[in-house]
């Protein structure tokens, strides 16, 4: 499933969404950038991955490859033929991005991170230790904040790293990471429920379409 903003632009985004809780916290900003990047005359495509969202697939019958390939198959279908691929990737969809031609990321974060926060939510909510948490999860199927991960797609995660080739990296002005643009706006991805921030929407999508004009440049 794949929901596509701005269709008949001659530039089409594949857009590649945070991971796990973090995607519900950000679909609401997610939507909301992929419309403010229509306005400005870019296409946006964002899959729904295997196992999330509107996929059949049991997310405790996916592994980590599954979602690269998908992926790549959207990488290529954008392409066309002789084309580039460009991605928009936040927070932990930066692991993804790897068949991009060129990517844009925000608050990028490493797959150990991202499983950092399930596994600290989880040992909150269920009294149980961190480390017993990791244990469990690295030997059998286990649940986290809600997502049951097979070890396959545990151990998978906690050695996904980004790329850095080809990419530009966005961050929160209060964030230290490495980056190459400060944006204002508010930690959505932290919050309780699902969120907006219309002002760091525009913002986002201004400098992405900035981006990408000094992409087709090159």
């Amino acid at each position: 499933m794949l929901l596509r903003h701005g269709m008949g632009s001659p530039l089409t985004l594949l857009v590649l969404p945070a991971l796990f809780e973090e995607a519900n916290r950000m679909r609401r900003f997610t939507v909301s950038l992929m419309r403010a990047l229509a306005t400005r005359g870019i296409a946006t495509v964002l899959p729904d991955l295997p196992g999330t969202g509107e996929s059949l697939t049991p997310l405790a019958g996916v592994a980590l490859p599954d979602w690269h390939e998908a992926v790549a198959a959207l990488a290529a279908m954008l392409r066309g033929d002789g084309g580039t691929c460009l991605t928009v990737a936040i927070r932990g969809g930066a692991i993804l991005d790897a068949s991009a031609d060129h990517g844009w990321r925000l608050a990028p974060e490493s797959g150990e991170r991202v499983l950092r926060d399930l596994v600290r939510a989880t040992a909150l909510s269920s009294g149980t230790s961190a480390a017993e948490l990791d244990r469990l999860a690295r030997a059998e199927p286990t649940a986290l904040a809600g997502q049951t991960l097979s070890p396959d797609f545990y151990g998978a995660l906690i050695s996904a790293q980004v790329s850095i080739a080809n990419r530009r990296t966005a961050r929160l002005k209060d964030d230290s990471g490495q980056h190459d643009v400060s944006l204002s706006g508010s930690r959505l991805w932290r919050n309780a429920e699902p969120g907006d921030d219309a002002d760091f929407v525009q913002a986002a999508a201004s400098d992405i379409a900035d981006w990408t004009a000094t992409c087709a440049a090159r």
